[in-house]
């Protein structure tokens, strides 16, 4: 029997789904100091009426969530920033006013509701033009904090993105309401020039816009292909460039100077057409279904749209980029999520792309009776059931008996889970057999009386922090309904009730303090005071290694370092935007800078420019924001003597060409070798970090490059670094069983340009058991044997797959290459109370699988 834990690869899972959230580098977590504090008086409860609430409203975006997940909370406003604007009841007025201080006619006005820090997306802001004399006024506002703002073609009101005058819309009228006064001034200007990038020439009619990273705004080329936005904010603005017939392009900008233009330019190949049919379990077409689609290997981009089903279940996207891996993604009120992986083949004819979207089964319907530790029943205690989507709640409160009925409740990974919270009690969570309508089942939970931490956070400058929200026991999350969030007062102090023996913090620090997360912290007598320390900075730029010259364009990534050593202040995480795209550094930002850290932290920086060689550094540090200089990162040209073409044919075991497949060619800095150092195994070449492409941002990849096969099954690559110790090529794609191949330096510059790469015949795994001989097992996985520190991290293009045995039997693996693996059979996952989860392997079977063989198992006790 074997006990595998999933804590790190399930939250790395949704936290790539999120810009702000950041991922924690495995085995980087170093002991954390135990800090004792005073304990409050125990009490119970307040009593109140039972209700069933029943949340199924549509999925707000998980950036919209970021407000209650603790793992990267959003930072905190300056505690000396203004307060906010009192609006005159429902209505909100004032005046936009030209650089001159002359009134501004015909100013669109932007207000934009704002939950503190953060936005709901998508950001529709209500919108107003100013009257003759510049002035404004929005009636019938809803109570509640808004952003407001100004824009005309030439000029904008903001320093920020979205980051306009608080305005605070209350109940009661001010008896002063506060004047609002918009300011117009320059707004940062792009001139975005979009061209064919085979005839070079300018493509008109060009549509320009942001997705949802911004408001809806769009701007049109015109015959010179041009487009020429004026009155954008400062941000490291998102660019998303279509045209009729040419692939979506996508271009991240760095931040700009107002008044300021930056050429950008496109260059859009020819685009595909993906249609297809949505259907249900029985064949028929499911009509008004919401249908998405992003890279399957995306972190923060844009998504390619969103469409909805017609009555015959149809969908279609076009301006795709041909030979990339997309993401479908499919829902509607009843129905189950659903997702579907495909490429675009070819930009000639359209692609299809049919797939199913099952209805959801009624739920289990539970009966809860809540008892405190003295076994009297707990009025008001408050129950709550998730599914793996943030739309899937289920939650209400118990009566005067305790009791709460809870119906049609959701399933996640781990199963039907409620936790349950009351004022001053641990909360707890526990797993539910189902139950029916007629026949619910039913459970009885005792909490026990909890502990309470009182806390004090202090700015640097040992003022108190006021209004930073405190994240404890995890935070409450989609994942994790355990743990909570609390904000500091006018004197920077805190309290949490209902609290173990001890618990976890993290604090939404301001922009000049170091980030505190997971502070560990034992509950005793004595006030915590937390005092926040300054944050660092890196400052970097790219110059020639030659004539030391800063290049004026440049990309940066960050890492995790894994130069670690005694005394390193934890890493603690780094957004996927800095570990997948990079930042792009160019027009008036001339460096790099990593605010916002702990000084001393180190990190592994990648630096890249057209025309030279990356170059990565394997430990850099966070410096003192007073002392920190600028770090000079030399970048040698390259040669066209130093690279060469990498060019051939995909063929399958029949020697059929292999058409639309994603390839990639890794250039790589050295050859894999076991280690025992930090990531445990092959160095840096694991599947896994391969088919994601987040093999970019390790320092033994100096080159990934990506193509996809035509018509005939040919690739080539240009631009590939010579003499290089590693040289590995691998593919995948939908309905296609991955292959890699390595190394290939084995071949001559010569026999590189003209490959031809045969694939291995698919192999398959049938694996039957019969389910009352196993009463435990919940699910079957396959797992290439020893993917993470053995041969088959190198030359496996596998890493493991699990199905659940409540969706039938016999489980069936498809597409698989030859190699040695592993049979698990496991049960139900168990969570670790922090998002994370166990899984317990209660049968383990080694089994060899042939090239083109289907292999069948029976599986017996």
């Amino acid at each position: 029997m074997r006990t595998r834990s999933h804590e790190g690869r399930f939250f790395r899972w949704h936290a790539s789904r999120l810009t702000n959230i950041c991922i924690p580098r495995l085995g980087s977590i170093k002991p954390v100091t135990i800090l004792r504090v005073r304990p409050l008086s125990k009490s119970r409860s307040a009593m109140c009426r039972g209700n069933t609430k029943i949340c199924t409203s549509h999925v707000w975006f998980m950036f919209a969530c970021l407000t209650s997940i603790c793992l990267a909370p959003t930072q905190a406003q300056d505690p000396a920033a203004k307060p906010p604007t009192l609006a005159s009841g429902s209505t909100v007025a004032g005046k936009v006013l030209l650089p001159d201080s002359n009134p501004s006619a015909e100013a669109i006005v932007f207000l934009l509701e704002s939950n503190g820090g953060s936005f709901r997306l998508p950001t529709k802001p209500l919108t107003t033009q100013t009257k003759s004399d510049g002035t404004f006024q929005f009636n019938d506002v809803p109570t509640g904090r808004y952003r407001v703002w100004a824009e005309t073609d030439q000029l904008t009101t903001l320093q920020e993105k979205l980051r306009g005058v608080v305005v605070q819309v209350e109940t009661e009228p001010p008896s002063d309401a506060s004047d609002i006064e918009l300011k117009l001034h320059p707004g940062c200007g792009y001139d975005v020039a979009v061209h064919d990038s085979e005839t070079k020439q300018p493509i008109p009619n060009a549509k320009i816009s942001f997705g949802w990273t911004d408001i809806v705004r769009e701007y049109t080329t015109g015959k010179d292909g041009v487009a020429k936005p004026r009155n954008l904010s400062v941000s490291d603005w998102y660019f998303i460039a279509k045209a009729d017939g040419y692939a979506t392009q996508f271009l991240k900008t760095s931040k700009q100077e107002l008044g300021t233009v930056l050429p950008i330019r496109f260059d859009l190949n020819p685009g595909g057409k993906l249609t297809g049919v949505l259907r249900d379990g029985d064949e028929q077409p499911v009509a008004d279904a919401k249908v998405s689609i992003v890279a399957a290997s995306r972190g923060m981009d844009p998504s390619y749209g969103s469409t909805v089903t017609n009555e015959a279940g149809e969908f279609s996207f076009e301006g795709l980029p041909v030979g990339k891996t997309f993401r479908l993604s499919a829902t509607k009120d009843a129905y189950l999520r659903a997702s579907h992986e495909c490429a675009v083949a070819s930009a000639e004819a359209s692609t299809q792309a049919d797939f199913q979207l099952l209805k959801r089964p009624y739920g289990s319907d539970v009966r809860v009776t809540v008892l405190d530790e003295n076994d009297q029943p707990m009025r008001a205690a408050k129950l709550t059931n998730r599914g793996n989507s943030t739309a899937d709640v289920r939650s209400g409160e118990t009566d005067e008996q305790g009791v709460c009925l809870l119906q049609d409740l959701f399933s996640g990974y781990a199963g039907c889970q409620v936790s349950v919270k009351a004022d001053g009690y641990i909360a707890v969570q526990r797993s539910i057999d189902p139950g029916s309508i007629d026949t619910p089942s039913e459970i009885t939970v005792n909490l026990q009386p909890g502990k309470t931490l009182r806390g004090r956070v202090i700015l640097p400058s040992g003022e108190p922090a006021s209004k930073l929200r405190v994240y404890y026991d995890g935070g409450e999350n989609p994942f994790n309904g355990l743990g909570g969030r609390v904000e500091t007062d006018a004197d920077g102090k805190y309290e949490i009730r209902g609290l173990a023996s001890q618990t976890t913090l993290t604090v939404s620090t301001p922009k000049q303090c170091a980030p505190v997360r997971g502070l560990l912290v034992q509950v005793i007598d004595e006030e915590f005071e937390l005092q926040l320390q300054a944050a660092g900075i890196l400052i970097a730029r790219a110059v020639d290694a030659e004539t030391k010259a800063p290049i004026a364009s440049f990309n940066v990534k960050l890492g995790f370092s894994e130069d670690r050593r005694a005394g390193d202040p934890r890493s603690g995480g780094i957004s996927t935007r800095l570990t997948q795209q990079g930042e792009n550094i160019q027009g008036t930002q001339k460096e790099f800078r990593l605010e916002g850290k702990t000084p001393g932290t180190p990190y592994k920086l990648i630096v890249s420019a057209d025309g030279y060689e990356t170059n990565t550094l394997e430990r850099v540090e966070v410096q003192s924001a007073n002392t920190a200089e600028v770090l000079d990162v030399p970048l040698k040209r390259t040669r066209a003597e130093d690279l060469q073409t990498v060019a051939g044919q995909l063929v399958d075991a029949d020697g059929n060409p292999i058409v639309g497949a994603s390839v990639r060619l890794l250039v790589g800095g050295a050859i894999p070798q076991p280690i025992n150092g930090r990531m445990q195994g092959w160095r840096y070449y694991h599947w896994g970090l391969l088919r994601r492409d987040n093999i970019e941002n390790r320092d033994q990849c100096l080159q990934l490059l990506k193509t996809s096969s035509d018509a005939e099954g040919r690739f080539e690559f240009k631009g590939v670094r010579k003499e290089t110790p590693w040289l590995e090529l691998f593919y995948s794609g939908p309905n296609l069983m991955p292959q890699r191949y390595s190394n290939m330096r084995i071949f001559s510059d010569l026999e590189l340009t003209d490959l031809v790469i045969p694939a291995e015949a698919p192999a398959s795994l049938t694996i039957d058991l019969d389910l009352d001989d196993w009463p435990t097992a919940d699910s079957v996985t396959l797992e290439a044997e020893n993917y993470v520190s053995g041969q088959n991290a190198v030359d496996l293009a596998f890493e493991s797959e699990s199905k659940k045995l409540a969706d039938g039997t016999p489980i069936v693996f498809s597409h698989l290459p030859s190699g040695t693996y592993s049979v698990l059979v496991q049960a139900k996952p168990v969570p670790l109370g922090n998002g994370g989860y166990r899984v317990q392997s209660i049968y383990h079977q080694a089994i060899t699988i042939e090239p083109g063989r289907s292999h069948d198992i029976e599986l017996k006790r």
